[in-house]
């Protein structure tokens, strides 16, 4: 079989071949989907199937923590490393777009993190937030290896995410030498975010 190597040359002047525009168009799909089954999966009510029982914002906080945490660090951020090779846009609107997805994916986190402990620290405090007489008044934090796996996944995303603002968005005490210099490691990095991401949400 012999395939013919086509180019799909954005508006921008951008080229990009027709390998990566498909494969990006898969990745946005794929975590799409991922994101659909987490939300099916924490709606299911019936808890001793395996189902997460419901995605109340009180009695059921935690279940918001995989699906927030599904959708910013790995859709948004799958989005946004995909939009410099799918969208038929100029190279500044992309750089826009590319820099609010990863916005709505911090938001995402930051919502992830705030569910999480509210459920940690709930379950050592009684209903009206007083310390419970039978613990010693706070939760347990980092205690399994999906704990840590998303610290570090936190860090490398946070990392690149600022590096990239300071870099591509500031432009502060980068030259444009610098600048290309830098954008070897800023995709690296995004590389490595994603696959930390990805081993995070397996675990």
């Amino acid at each position: 079989v012999v395939v013919r190597c086509v180019w799909f040359k954005m508006s921008s002047g951008y080229v990009v071949h027709w390998t990566q525009f498909w494969a990006g168009i898969l990745a946005c799909i794929m975590s799409s989907i991922s994101l659909i089954v987490m939300i099916i999966w924490q709606l299911g009510t019936n808890q001793n199937i395996g189902l997460g029982g419901g995605l109340n914002w009180g009695d059921m906080i935690f279940n918001w923590h995989p699906v927030v945490m599904t959708g910013g660090m790995f859709c948004f951020g799958i989005f946004s490393m995909m939009s410099y090779n799918i969208l038929p846009l100029e190279h500044a609107t992309k750089k826009v777009i590319h820099s609010f997805l990863h916005i709505c994916a911090i938001a995402c986190l930051a919502v992830g993190f705030y569910c999480v402990n509210i459920f940690y620290h709930g379950r050592f405090t009684t209903s009206q937030g007083n310390p419970n007489p039978n613990s010693n008044g706070y939760g347990p934090n980092l205690v399994v290896l999906h704990s840590w796996l998303g610290v570090v996944a936190t860090l490398v995303y946070m990392l690149n995410f600022t590096g990239g603002l300071w870099a591509f968005v500031g432009r502060c005490g980068f030259t444009d030498e610098s600048r290309a210099t830098f954008l070897t490691q800023h995709r690296a990095l995004g590389i490595i975010s994603l696959f930390t991401t990805g081993v995070t949400l397996m675990t």
